[in-house]
């Protein structure tokens, strides 16, 4: 098994759990987490998804920063969550900091713009790093995100 058929497995397990029904799933995942995250909301039902700063594919990344090697066929986990995201049409809050020194900033976004998500809200964090913690900003949307599904 690899890292997106066990998040698969994770999320029916949640679901089947007799605990939890009629409860919404909001699915979060922060770099390489968001390619599970939208693996998961692909292949499940989920009420929202959250990604902060993930990617396009990992290849894309990879290329970005090993421009001198043929990471693109050398790369047998690639990650292509660009190809996945069009197929999730529920509630996203994706967010990226303008300074992410490990996932460059247009990954995050050229991932956003692939998406059909309804609705969907891409928030740009000026001066946040991949490692940084959320800024008061980031708790306050995603509070009033997984709100506004509750509501439902």
């Amino acid at each position: 098994a690899d890292i997106l058929s066990d998040a698969v497995a994770v999320a029916n397990w949640v679901r089947a759990q007799e605990s939890l029904r009629g409860k919404h799933l909001i699915v979060l995942g922060r770099s390489l987490g968001g390619a599970a995250a939208i693996e998961i909301a692909t292949k499940t039902q989920v009420d929202g998804l959250i990604l902060d700063r993930t990617f396009s594919s990992i290849v894309d990344v990879a290329a970005a920063r090993y421009f001198m090697f043929p990471v693109r066929w050398l790369m047998r986990n690639q990650f292509r969550s660009i190809e996945k995201i069009p197929n999730y049409k529920g509630p996203l809050l994706q967010m990226h900091g303008d300074v992410d020194e490990v996932v460059p900033y247009r990954f995050g976004k050229k991932l956003f713009e692939a998406s059909n998500a309804v609705p969907r809200t891409f928030l740009s964090i000026p001066g946040l790093y991949h490692n940084d913690a959320w800024p008061d900003s980031l708790w306050t949307a995603g509070k009033t995100f997984i709100e506004e599904i509750e509501a439902k």
